[in-house]
């Protein structure tokens, strides 16, 4: 039996999700993408609907995964909207696979520079009040 997937997610990270599913399971087949945004609806990515969330318990499906960074809020939502935990995969952060590269050092860098301000901040507050 051929798997079918939907993808919860139609932007760079939903296309990233599109490509690693296909890499994974040729076989499987992707029945489209959903998003939360609605000036997406009804357009196609990959020749695959773009469809709202709240059509999603009209389809049958074998998984659902999530191709978006709000992955706690999505998962939220797909319970929400009564899909089967088991049936919900969020992304391999496995780093031979790419899925999750975009944006990631820029992450990791934008949090260390704050982790660094937060820190001076304090040393200069802190500072200032054994001064005072």
């Amino acid at each position: 039996m051929t798997e079918r997937v939907l993808i919860f997610g139609a932007g760079e990270l939903g296309l990233r999700a599109f490509r690693a599913v296909k890499k994974e399971n040729g076989s499987c087949r992707v029945l489209g993408f959903a998003d939360n945004n609605p000036n997406l609806h009804g357009k196609y990515v990959k020749g695959l609907a773009i469809i709202p969330p709240k059509r999603i318990p009209e389809l049958e499906f074998d998984r659902v995964v999530i191709g978006n960074q709000y992955i706690t809020e999505v998962r939220a939502q797909l319970r929400e909207l009564g899909v089967n935990v088991d049936k919900i995969e969020t992304p391999d952060l496995d780093e031979d696979d790419g899925f999750f590269d975009y944006g990631r050092k820029e992450f990791i860098s934008a949090l260390f520079h704050l982790g660094c301000v937060l820190a001076a901040g304090f040393s200069a507050v802190f500072g200032f009040l054994l001064l005072s």
